[in-house]
């Protein structure tokens, strides 16, 4: 629900708007329930007639291309059209066995749809698909995932930093595959020594030579230093010279009364 700023009007006192006013703050609530809504439709309209065995567009007036993208009427693009010939999960069970069959045809060209209108639509299938069919919301578990090369390199660097990692070893034992329910410690077998094992090459190895040897570096850095200096400043190493060079120097004082010893002049 769109949610309002506070009211600078007192209590029991209401806003009067204008008639302009009023519609423009109707055209913004819209706006944002529009942009919160989430809608489940075909991604083109393209469906597998059975009995007579071709590829119909009955339901592409009510697809997501068609309600939200400008361009549905444009031939899908080079790009998505290889794209979804060699896509490793949407439709590799129906072209599987002939790329040529109407079941194939059907799914590639559902594919090019949501390639084509990828900001608005969001394609899904097998479990993900059901659950969003029964109002269901499909997501991550966790913030840390392996969906792609940037998360999976940060997604292993906190584990190595043993922040949070017992959380991640066990989404991944409930995985069952993609785009599938999970189901609980249904792969548990190999991610129970997979991710302690990281953890000893990374945290207890790798971390750990990485610090040594700065820090072996560092002091043999400051052993050959014999001066002191390697992390001062041009003027604090004037300065240092100067105060050894002041107490280098010998100071003579003539000898006083016995009475007058703890006196010396200025």
């Amino acid at each position: 629900m769109p949610q309002e700023l506070p009211s600078r009007c007192r209590a029991g006192q209401k806003r009067t708007l204008t008639q302009s006013t009023a519609a423009q703050e109707a055209v913004g609530d819209q706006y944002i329930v529009d942009m919160q809504r989430a809608i489940t439709l075909p991604c083109g309209g393209f469906a597998f007639n059975p009995s007579g065995g071709q590829v119909v567009t009955n339901a592409s007036q009510y697809s997501c291309s068609q309600r939200f993208c400008r361009d549905a009427a444009a031939p899908p693009s080079d790009a998505c059209i290889n794209e979804c010939k060699v896509h490793q999960h949407f439709c590799w069970d129906s072209c599987k066995q002939d790329t040529a069959s109407p079941q194939c045809q059907t799914c590639r060209k559902e594919c090019e749809a949501a390639c084509m209108c990828e900001q608005f639509c969001t394609p899904l299938i097998k479990d993900a698909a059901l659950c969003v069919e029964q109002g269901g919301e499909w997501g991550h578990v966790l913030s840390q995932n392996f969906d792609n090369i940037v998360n999976s390199l940060l997604t292993l660097f906190e584990i190595s930093t043993t922040e949070g990692w017992v959380d991640v070893m066990y989404a991944a034992a409930d995985v069952t595959g993609v785009y599938k329910q999970p189901i609980r410690d249904f792969d548990i077998g190999i991610w129970v020594v997979a991710f302690p094992m990281w953890i000893l090459v990374s945290f207890m190895f790798l971390i750990n030579l990485a610090v040594g040897v700065i820090v072996d570096n560092f002091g043999a850095a400051m052993d050959k230093d014999d001066s002191g200096g390697l992390l001062m400043t041009e003027g604090q190493k004037r300065w240092l010279e100067s105060r050894k060079s002041l107490h280098s120097r010998a100071f003579f004082f003539r000898p006083l009364e016995p009475a007058l010893a703890f006196k010396l002049p200025p």
